[in-house]
């Protein structure tokens, strides 16, 4: 409800896939999908997500569920078949490319995409959708027509992982303070760093003791 909803930082929901290209329908049948990272609902009463160049500019009503999808189609609830949109705008995306920018009701950024040079990911032959992939990076889905409101697949070839051009992902501060880039440690690479840690103290330890026992003989 709107009561229970809370109020948002800076990423915590975010353009999360972009059918620029439309579907193998029709061009025109594009849509935009953000995703609430959080754990609690999120009033989108007063937010607004708009291109550079104006086109599409979409002033956004509702409230996104925890951890959920908020699906946007153009013109009509036909551009996405058998899944209901959240809400309808109108306005097409350049295929050329576009910058697009999430504000809060306050006119906090929240999340944006520079894609003024070009699409990062998608496919117009195909109609494989832009998948946000990590942090500022996407990907190709791994089918045409991507995942409207479902987790992310994304296409094969690693090669496909593409950087935004400029925008990076914003923090969870409420301002423009931006993430670098870096990539978490996967798992695999924070178990080998501990173990590597571990063994060099380990070295080190075995190491002191020895000098201790020759200095007490």
């Amino acid at each position: 409800s709107l009561s229970s909803a809370q109020a948002a930082s800076a990423g915590d929901v975010l353009i999360n896939e972009v059918a620029w290209m439309g579907t193998k329908t029709s061009a025109n049948d594009e849509w935009v999908e953000l995703s609430n990272q959080t754990e609690a609902a999120i009033n989108l009463e007063g937010w607004m997500l708009k291109a550079a160049d104006g086109s599409p500019q979409i002033n956004l009503t509702g409230v996104i569920t925890a951890q959920s999808f908020w699906l946007l189609e153009r013109t009509d609830d036909n551009s996405v078949t058998n899944i209901n949109a959240d809400q309808i705008y109108t306005g097409a995306l350049n295929n050329g490319g576009e910058t697009l920018e999430l504000y809060d009701d306050k006119g906090v950024l929240i999340d944006a995409l520079d894609a003024s040079s070009g699409w990062p990911a998608g496919d117009n032959s195909t109609k494989q959708t832009m998948s946000r992939f990590d942090l500022n990076q996407w990907k190709s889905s791994k089918e045409p027509r991507g995942t409207p409101k479902a987790p992310n697949t994304f296409a094969t070839n690693m090669k496909e992982v593409q950087p935004l051009s400029s925008q990076p992902l914003l923090t969870k501060t409420g301002s423009a303070a931006v993430v670098t880039g870096v990539q978490p440690l996967s798992s695999h690479s924070r178990s080998s760093f501990v173990f590597l840690v571990a063994g060099m103290i380990a070295v080190f330890s075995g190491t002191i003791i020895l000098i201790l026992k020759k200095g007490l003989k």
